[in-house]
């Protein structure tokens, strides 16, 4: 009985590490040298970037705050001057997995794009993670893309709260 106690609770550490450890898979452009997120806005916040020497930017120190099925415009400068393909998802459901149904926006353009999205009334109140990917040459699909090219990643915090629900 003691064996069979002790290998039930490795197991249930061996578990619970699991869920604490997770991490969300790794995206990054290869050259952002010449084209770069100048700036991300959401919600009155401004986080102002650059070239970062990897083509990945992890800015989850900046939070932006969400309410559930409230609308709000996402704002991207983007520096160098070429036409860029802009893709954002939030992780709604909290699983660090960025699913094809937590795409929020696609924008394309030159110097600055902005977007208007509805967070999901289907999202889980919390802390969440948002992924920014600017791409030449098209839209990136898949948000765990690596060494895509001409562009750059980069990652912020979400929270999303019920405040914007009624019942």
């Amino acid at each position: 009985m003691r064996n069979f106690i002790f290998s039930f609770s490795l197991f249930w550490i061996f578990l619970s590490s699991k869920a604490l450890f997770a991490q969300y898979c790794v995206s990054n452009g290869h050259d952002n040298g010449s084209e770069w997120i100048k700036m991300v806005s959401l919600n009155g916040i401004q986080h102002v970037s650059g070239a970062d020497s990897s083509a990945y930017a992890d800015n989850t120190n900046v939070n932006f705050d969400l309410s559930l099925g409230n609308t709000y415009n996402f704002k991207v400068d983007i520096g160098g001057g070429y036409n860029e393909f802009v893709s954002v998802w939030i992780d709604y459901n909290q699983n660090q997995v960025f699913d094809s149904t937590e795409t929020v926006v696609k924008m394309t353009g030159r110097d600055s794009v902005n977007s208007n999205f509805i967070v999901s009334s289907n999202a889980q109140a919390g802390i969440t993670r948002m992924r920014v990917i600017m791409k030449y040459g098209g839209y990136v699909s898949d948000p765990c893309l690596i060494d895509f090219g001409f562009g750059e990643v980069e990652d912020y915090c979400v929270t999303i709260d019920t405040a914007g629900m009624t019942v």
